[in-house]
């Protein structure tokens, strides 16, 4: 049996391992990060993905406390030092 599929809207994150490496929003995440599997540029820097929905009228905060938080190095405001291990805590 199919299971539906709603479109979300949130924040989202490309990690490497247990580590981010980009944060990103959208109002439509599957369809974002299809993007980014087909895109040249991060194709091969990321293995998994994770998202936390957010309301549209949030996205730009939500996704700003994010990327402070963690510096993901494919963010362009997130430039990492090579050394840096800001990792994903397991739930």
């Amino acid at each position: 049996m199919a299971v539906p599929f709603e479109v979300t809207c949130g924040v989202y994150f490309l990690l490497r391992g247990r580590r981010v490496v980009y944060v990103g929003q959208s109002i439509n995440i599957l369809a974002r990060i299809a993007t980014h599997a087909a895109s040249e540029d991060k194709r091969g820097r990321w293995d998994a993905w994770a998202y936390v929905p957010c309301e549209a009228r949030r996205l730009d905060a939500v996704e700003g406390e994010y990327i402070r938080r963690f510096r993901p190095p494919l963010n362009k405001v997130g430039k990492l030092s090579a050394n840096d291990n800001r990792r994903v805590r397991a739930c």
